[in-house]
C-alpha cells in the first residue's frame, strides 16, 4: 500500500524551512527596537550619511574617496602576472549643524564637527583573464574637532571581480 500524501522532495522541504525561518526572523526584527545609529568613526568606510556623535547628537557626514592607480594589473599569454595596485584615501567630514536651506553656511569650516582620514592600499591580482582578487587594507584616525572623542579606524578584506 502506498501513501496518499505525496513525499516532499529535499529541495521543497529546504525551501519551506527557509521560508519559515525567514518569517520568524522578519517577525523578530519588526518586534525589536530600531537599530542604534552607527558611530561617526565608521563614516570613512560606510560613506555619506547621518551618524551618531554622542547619545543625543548626530553628525551629517560627507565622504570623498580619492584614489590613484599606481600600476595596472595584467596577465599575458604565458600566464605571467603583473600585480596592480592603487592608493585610496577616504576622507569624511562631519557637519554638526546641517540646514538644507542655508547650504553654504552649513558647509563651512566652523561647522565641521568630525574629521576622519583612512589611507589604504588595494592590490589587483589577476587569477585568469576574467577573474581577479583584490586584497585591501586601510589604517587611519578620526576625531571630534572639539576634543570629545577620537578613534583609530582600520579595515582589511578581499574583493573578487569576475
Amino acid at each position: 500500500m502506498g501513501s496518499i500524501v505525496p513525499a516532499l522532495s529535499r529541495s521543497t522541504a529546504a525551501r519551506a524551512l527557509l521560508a519559515a525561518s525567514s518569517l520568524c526572523c522578519l517577525h523578530a526584527a519588526l518586534a525589536a527596537e530600531p537599530p542604534a545609529p552607527i558611530p561617526w568613526a565608521y563614516s570613512a568606510y560606510f560613506g555619506t550619511g547621518v551618524y551618531q556623535v554622542n547619545d543625543a547628537e548626530t553628525s551629517y557626514v560627507i565622504r570623498a574617496a580619492p584614489g590613484w592607480r599606481i600600476r595596472e594589473a595584467s596577465l599575458d599569454e604565458q600566464g605571467r602576472r603583473t600585480i596592480g595596485w592603487r592608493i585610496r584615501v577616504p576622507i569624511a567630514f562631519g557637519l554638526h549643524d546641517f540646514d538644507t536651506g542655508a547650504l553654504g553656511a552649513a558647509i563651512s569650516l566652523h561647522n565641521v564637527s568630525t574629521l576622519t582620514a583612512v589611507p589604504g592600499v588595494e592590490f589587483d591580482i589577476p587569477m585568469t583573464e576574467r577573474w581577479s582578487l583584490r586584497p585591501l587594507a586601510a589604517f587611519g584616525y578620526g576625531a571630534q574637532l572639539d576634543g570629545g572623542s577620537s578613534a583609530w579606524v582600520y579595515w582589511a578584506g578581499v574583493k573578487s571581480r569576475f
